[in-house]
């Protein structure tokens, strides 16, 4: 009978769990499901289930002991469940350091998220009734404070996982423990190091505040971050019918750069590298040692109004946007729209501020991991039947991906040339965040590869499209005289070439001219620095000799 009992109350707890961390277990569990990691969706679940039991176990725990532990749940979910209604992603350790870094709004905090507060203290209601139900057993103080020693174990050992992965991992874990486990975590590395925050103070930049902007007939500038397209997805760099549309473009409106490195392997690091102008041998000081996101500042500065489109996300919880950032810009919301679809919101709001000057980020949804979607034309063949990776073939993963940019990118592509005056008011640069590596699918990753990265997942295309008179302008030809392998250290020239600054302000703060010393060897970042971690992000260094030969992946 006493069995009977604590299985129903595992049940019951279980059933107000889960209504709890609903978003969480499903995204965990999702995401093994796909990627058919089957050994790591086991382990998931059976931490869960050992979870389940042990909240359960403290239902029958010393008064005091039970109603503490209750007390450090509710704390910790609360403002776990809280953060993520308020902005819809995980907190991460990151996360916490900036809250606390603002500890001195947190009655503007409470004012702005009381709704999300409500509405997660309604949700746990039920968890708290079951908890509370009165039991007729209890443990002595020997099993209560075992229990509780059980407790502080996980704790400990949570803490030293997220130590180890460098604040980085536990992602999908119990919401009732991660806070205090973070918060631990602060405690100990901020005393311990201090110096590698220093080390990421960035090099002084001159201040843009002074220079001056004159973008004549160009009323419309667009930074374009593609997903996972590689170059030779660029029918001008190789004629594979992926991007046709690009051949209609007259000669004298579209620069070509060709093979460009990407700021890093994986797509957070160069989305966050482009919008803060992150400078050659600068990485880690520019991109966490500041919170200024210059692309911004450096378009409101030239007249622009600034605008987010972002096909993936909306600007939330992902590639280092946060609040304080997405506050201080317009954001087109994407709902479903094609990449396609994109430009006609461009010209949406063209049409309905005719006199603005407009600066657009579109982050397109490209061709994204795992390629599949349902419904598109087939141009190349044979293809993935559905969206497992393991099921396919590495031929058919490959088509499937190029299926996606011809949809995707090329018909981007078609839009600007059949709906933009590109000739006359509209500068477009456009890149892809990184590449993709074919080699050895279901046993090398395709991208992000954070030990032994392939050169390939950081080739990608580099294009300018305007009107003939950019075309020709100081800053483009110095670009085609740096280098024959371009790279996404150039994107911030290109950006404020387009928006009218001088060529002798952009060159001083963006530092572009460093690409051609002689020393400068391209490289890409393929392991990130952490702050309170590590200083020092790891480079991969590329030669000409291993670019250049490089043949496309078919």
């Amino acid at each position: 009978m006493k069995y009977r009992s604590f299985l129903i109350r595992f049940l019951l707890i279980a059933i107000t769990y889960y209504l709890i961390n609903e978003p969480f277990i499903d995204d965990r569990v999702n995401f093994y499901l796909m990627v058919e990691w089957w050994g790591k969706l086991t382990g998931y679940l059976v931490q869960l289930i050992a979870t389940l039991v042990l909240v359960t176990l403290f239902i029958y725990t010393k008064r005091v002991v039970k109603y503490l532990f209750l007390i450090m749940f509710l704390i910790n979910s609360l403002f776990y469940l809280t953060f993520y209604k308020s902005v819809g992603t995980y907190l991460t350790f990151s996360d916490l350091i900036t809250l606390l870094n603002a500890k001195a709004k947190i009655d503007d905090a409470i004012m702005g998220y009381g709704d999300q507060l409500l509405v997660a203290l309604l949700m746990h209601i039920p968890f708290v009734i079951v908890y509370l139900w009165p039991v007729t057993i209890r443990f002595k103080w020997g099993g209560s404070l075992t229990l509780s020693a059980c407790y502080l174990l996980v704790l400990f050992s949570y803490t030293l996982s997220l130590l180890n992965t460098q604040g980085r991992g536990l992602i999908g874990r119990p919401g009732f423990i991660l806070p205090t486990v973070q918060f631990a975590l602060y405690t100990y590395v901020n005393g311990k190091n201090r110096d590698i925050n220093e080390a990421l103070k960035p090099k002084e930049r001159p201040d843009f505040r002074k220079f001056i902007a004159d973008s004549g007939e160009i009323n419309t500038v667009i930074m374009t971050i593609d997903e996972s397209i590689n170059w030779d997805l660029i029918d001008l760099n190789y004629n594979g019918n992926v991007t046709p549309s690009l051949y209609r473009y007259p000669e004298k409106n579209i620069v070509n750069f060709g093979r460009a490195v990407s700021y890093a392997n994986c797509s957070d690091l160069s989305n966050a590298s482009i919008r803060k102008f992150v400078r050659y041998g600068e990485e880690e000081k520019d991109l966490l040692g500041t919170e200024i996101v210059y692309i911004w500042e450096i378009v409101k500065q030239a007249g622009f109004v600034p605008y987010l489109i972002d096909a993936q996300a909306n600007g939330v919880g992902h590639n280092y946007f946060t609040k304080a950032e997405t506050d201080q810009i317009n954001i087109i919301k994407v709902d479903d729209e094609s990449d396609a679809e994109l430009i006609d919101l461009i010209v949406e709001m063209r049409d309905r501020y005719p006199e603005q000057k407009q600066f657009y980020l579109v982050i397109k949804q490209g061709a994204h991991l795992p390629y599949y979607k349902e419904g598109i034309e087939n141009y190349f063949s044979p293809v993935m039947q559905n969206a497992s990776l393991s099921q396919a073939t590495r031929e058919e993963i490959i088509n499937t991906y190029k299926n996606r940019a011809r949809f995707e990118t090329d018909r981007y592509f078609e839009a600007i040339l059949e709906k933009l005056p590109y000739k006359e008011q509209v500068a477009i640069v456009y890149t892809s965040d990184h590449g993709q590596t074919f080699d050895a699918p279901g046993q090398k990753s395709f991208h992000c590869d954070t030990r032994n990265p392939d050169i390939k997942e950081a080739i990608v295309p580099l294009l300018f499209i305007g009107p003939q008179l950019l075309n020709e302008s100081v800053t483009i030809e110095n670009i085609k005289k740096n280098q024959s392998i371009k790279s996404h250290y150039y994107i911030p020239a290109l950006i404020m070439m387009a928006l009218g600054y001088k060529d002798s302000d952009i060159a001083q703060f963006t530092e572009y001219f460093k690409l051609s010393e002689e020393d400068t060897i391209p490289h890409f970042v393929y392991d990130r620095a952490i702050p309170f971690f590590q200083s020092d992000a790891q480079k991969k260094e590329l030669k000409e000799v291993e670019i250049i030969p490089l043949a496309p992946q078919s």
